[in-house]
């Protein structure tokens, strides 16, 4: 994982605010992707790892605070489209393997947004 530096003094450009809404889409949308992976294959839940968690959650919330407002919006994007799609499947279940599915995203989307 990468780690930002939350004050920057240098005076070359460092272009934190061009790359830092992209590493932060790209963990939290590949988190939420695995959710489907560790479902259907059987695989072991890297949710489990409480240390691991806690170590990446508070990596991405230094991270995130370079462009604030651009993570906190993704997350509650993220969060409100995973309870919208679980909330669906839950009204019309038909499909236990999908709802197991969002029901991992939607709880991955909520330990993202606690760092918001």
């Amino acid at each position: 994982m990468v780690a930002s530096v939350p004050y920057v003094k240098a005076t070359e450009p460092h272009l934190l605010e061009t790359y830092t809404p992209e590493v932060t889409n790209a963990y939290i949308t590949s988190r939420l992707e695995s959710v489907a992976v560790v479902v259907r294959d059987g695989l072991e839940d890297p949710l489990d790892d409480l240390g691991m968690v806690q170590q990446q959650l508070e990596q991405l919330s230094v991270i995130g605070r370079c462009e604030y407002q651009k993570t906190c919006t993704l997350l509650v994007q993220l969060f409100d489209q995973a309870a919208r799609s679980y909330s669906e499947l839950l009204a019309n279940p038909s499909n236990q393997i999908e709802i197991t599915i969002q029901e991992g995203n939607y709880q991955s989307s909520q330990w993202h947004i606690i760092q918001c």
